[in-house]
């Protein structure tokens, strides 16, 4: 879910409470943690989805 809003082009932090995560640092850990960049990395690794 975080990875689509992401790429739809919302920020960080809006991403982080739909998501359900306490923070955007919680977010942004996991995201990288699990997908190896960071989530403003994201246009560097996949093509924006439309919105």
């Amino acid at each position: 879910m975080a990875h689509v809003l992401l790429s739809k082009g919302c920020s960080v932090k809006v991403v982080s409470g739909r998501a359900g995560f306490g923070s955007a640092t919680s977010l942004s850990r996991a995201f990288s943690r699990h997908l190896g960049y960071a989530p403003n990395e994201i246009g560097k690794h996949h093509p924006p989805l439309r919105k």
